[in-house]
Protein backbone atom coordinates (compact mmCIF):
# COMPACT_ATOMS: atom_id res chain seq x y z
CA UNK A 1 0.00 0.00 0.00
CA UNK A 2 1.32 3.32 -0.66
CA UNK A 3 0.51 6.75 -1.29
CA UNK A 4 1.36 9.44 -3.01
CA UNK A 5 3.66 10.94 -0.11
CA UNK A 6 6.38 8.55 0.31
CA UNK A 7 4.50 6.10 3.35
CA UNK A 8 4.32 3.11 2.47
CA UNK A 9 3.81 -0.35 4.44
CA UNK A 10 4.13 -3.89 3.52
CA UNK A 11 1.68 -6.54 4.00
CA UNK A 12 2.19 -10.44 4.15
CA UNK A 13 -0.58 -12.91 4.81
CA UNK A 14 0.32 -15.90 6.30
CA UNK A 15 -2.45 -18.71 6.86
CA UNK A 16 -3.09 -17.47 10.78
CA UNK A 17 -1.70 -13.71 10.80
CA UNK A 18 -0.84 -11.20 8.78
CA UNK A 19 2.48 -9.13 8.93
CA UNK A 20 2.84 -5.61 8.64
CA UNK A 21 6.10 -3.36 8.53
CA UNK A 22 6.88 0.38 6.90
CA UNK A 23 8.83 -0.45 3.76
CA UNK A 24 12.01 1.99 4.36
CA UNK A 25 12.84 0.17 8.09
CA UNK A 26 12.97 -3.16 6.74
CA UNK A 27 14.89 -4.33 9.94
CA UNK A 28 12.61 -1.79 12.01
CA UNK A 29 9.60 -3.78 14.23
CA UNK A 30 6.58 -5.91 12.67
CA UNK A 31 3.30 -5.06 13.68
CA UNK A 32 1.54 -9.13 13.55
CA UNK A 33 -2.32 -9.08 13.91
CA UNK A 34 -5.22 -11.76 13.22
CA UNK A 35 -6.60 -11.81 9.46
CA UNK A 36 -9.76 -10.37 11.47
CA UNK A 37 -8.09 -7.50 12.57
CA UNK A 38 -6.36 -6.37 9.35
CA UNK A 39 -9.66 -7.02 7.44
CA UNK A 40 -11.47 -4.79 10.33
CA UNK A 41 -8.87 -2.31 9.57
CA UNK A 42 -9.29 -2.30 5.36
CA UNK A 43 -13.07 -1.57 6.25
CA UNK A 44 -12.40 0.94 7.98
CA UNK A 45 -9.91 2.63 5.96
CA UNK A 46 -12.27 1.83 2.93
CA UNK A 47 -14.87 3.71 4.93
CA UNK A 48 -13.45 7.07 5.42
CA UNK A 49 -13.09 9.90 2.51
CA UNK A 50 -9.79 11.82 2.16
Amino acid sequence: MSGGDGECVEVAAAVDVVHIRDSKVRSGPVLTVTPDAWAGLVRLAADQTI
